[in-house]
């Protein structure tokens, strides 16, 4: 049936992921369906990712390599946009990689939808099941999109488990914003279901989502919070969609906890300009004034007020707090000897 025709655009933003690109590419050049297009953006790679990359090219001319000086992900997404010909189109990020079944699950079980949405599977860099994420498959009301996408622990605003259709993103020129560093998907996520009118999510965890070594050593950096930034932004534009109390609610935790906790790293590093430090501070207290004014509910539970005022008021004793629970574990660690 589909046999001439490109059903699906797999895009996969490549940044110096030498380690893990081949096992991604090989996961989907031995899928059980076959009619799909590979678009592997490289964002600049320093490492051996093109050199891997090309081979796969050598062997499969599905596979194509695009080359681009080092935007980040989102110009990379979509330069991968700019160049898909699928019906369908869906994201992998280069660390992980799928089940040999993932693709003709979506074409058996998916299909006729703007918007497909899958469960995945949480594992260790060396493949083991740390958790799944899945439940039945069901149509999905227009009216609770926006909050599957802002609150649901499955759905949620990642775009690596969900399947696209293409005209929608072409006609309405839907794009990643470049400015935004985190959640960018979350606001790629939210313009899409505002222009799509049909949604399912189809029972399948066959997406691997790796949690590697890289991930969980990065480390807490002044660059990294300068950049989780971009996330407050993100969170501001979230919120003028429509979206219920439960998920605004989230959204304002994320937002004053986060704020809180970047203007507290840069008030201890000696290296960040003060009236840097200071204008971070007065974003957070004015949008919590104006937001507290504007809504007809509590937006953050007391305990994260706290966390917040802590943060924000007294960011050495936060710092210390962070340090008890460690300390803790050390002295008990000694007791036990």
């Amino acid at each position: 049936m589909f046999s001439d025709e490109v059903i699906i655009s797999i895009i996969i933003p490549v940044y110096n992921s030498e380690k893990y690109i081949s096992r991604c590419l090989k996961s989907i050049s031995e899928q059980k369906y076959k009619n799909f297009e590979v678009i592997v953006v490289d964002d600049g790679s320093t490492d051996s990712s093109a050199e891997i990359i090309k081979k796969y090219t050598e062997t499969d001319d599905r596979i194509k390599y695009l080359y681009q000086d080092n935007q980040g992900v989102s110009v990379a997404r979509n330069n991968g946009l700019g160049n898909i010909t699928g019906k369908y189109v869906t994201f992998l990020d280069s660390d992980d990689y799928y089940e040999s079944d993932r693709l003709q699950n979506f074409i058996d079980f998916g299909v006729g939808y703007d918007l497909t949405f899958t469960g995945y599977k949480l594992t260790t860099d060396q493949g083991k099941l740390i958790k799944e994420f899945n439940r039945e498959s069901s149509s999905i009301n227009k009216s609770e999109v926006n909050d599957l996408l802002v609150n649901d622990k499955i759905v949620y605003g990642y775009c690596w488990n969900k399947y696209y259709l293409a005209d929608i993103i072409k006609y309405n020129s839907l794009l990643f914003k470049k400015e935004l560093d985190f959640a960018e998907d979350l606001i790629f996520n939210l313009e899409f279901a505002q222009k799509s009118n049909n949604y399912k999510y189809l029972k399948d965890s066959s997406y691997i989502y790796v949690r590697s070594e890289n991930s969980i050593t990065k480390g807490e950096t002044v660059d990294l919070y300068r950049k989780r930034l971009t996330h407050l932004i993100a969170i501001e534009k979230a919120l003028e969609f429509d979206i219920n109390t439960e998920s605004r609610q989230k959204l304002y935790r994320e937002y004053f906890i986060l704020g809180s906790r970047i203007y507290k790293n840069f008030f201890l590093d000696e290296n960040v300009p003060k009236k840097e430090t200071t204008n971070v501070k007065r974003k957070l207290v004015q949008y919590y004034r104006y937001s507290s004014s504007t809504t007809q509910y509590k937006i953050l539970s007391n305990r994260d007020y706290l966390k917040y005022s802590i943060n924000l008021h007294f960011p050495i004793i936060a710092y210390y707090l962070k340090l008890i629970p460690n300390k803790l574990k050390n002295l008990m660690g000694r007791g036990g000897r």
